[in-house]
Formats: structure tokens, sequence, C-alpha cells
């Protein structure tokens, strides 16, 4: 929806930690024609913001990973699956991300 919206200007990254999650972004932009769709891994992101080309971005969208905790009452398996030390690493991990955000 995102490249739909730019009409092919300008460059789209697509980041993530798993490789494999990549590959499947990287040949749906192809099937669908999406020039404009960049691939990364997080750890080449990191670098390239720290480092080799500092970027700026107009807008930057994040799907951070989440603990569940808004669906507990329709999936109670939710509560006992996820311990609070976890929850408290999801925190930091978002927290994270959300600044890496903001630095960019």
């Amino acid at each position: 929806y995102i490249a739909q919206r730019m009409e092919d200007k300008g460059k789209l990254i697509a980041s993530d930690i798993d490789e494999l999650r990549l590959n499947v972004v990287r040949e749906n932009s192809e099937r669908l024609g999406i020039p404009c769709l960049e691939t990364q891994p997080a750890s080449a992101i990191d670098h390239i913001l720290a480092v080799e080309q500092p970027m700026t971005f107009d807008r930057i969208l994040i799907d951070a990973p989440c603990s569940n905790s808004g669906v507990i009452r329709r999936r109670i398996d939710v509560r006992w699956r996820i311990s609070k030390a976890e929850i408290a690493q999801l925190h930091e991990t978002q927290f994270g991300l959300l600044m890496k955000a903001a630095k960019a």
C-alpha cells in the first residue's frame, strides 16, 4: 500500500532481523513490480544510519514485536505463554526501535 501511494517516487526501505522474511518481501515486491522497494537486513540499516551514508526519512513505520497482551480476553493461553521478563524484554526492544527511528 505504501509503495502504491508513493507512485514509484523516492525509495522505500524494508528492514528486518529475519532474512527469510526479507526474502518474502523481496519476492513479493518483484512479483508486484515495485521497483522503489529496497530490502536491508537490520544490521545493515544500523551501519548505514551510523556511518556509511547517513539518511533522513520522511516517514518511518515500525512493526515492533508485541506481547499479545491486548488479546488476553480472547486468547487465554497468552496469559500463561508469556512471562513478565519476556514482556520487559519486548518493552526494551520496542523502545530501542522507537529511539533508532527518532534519530533517523
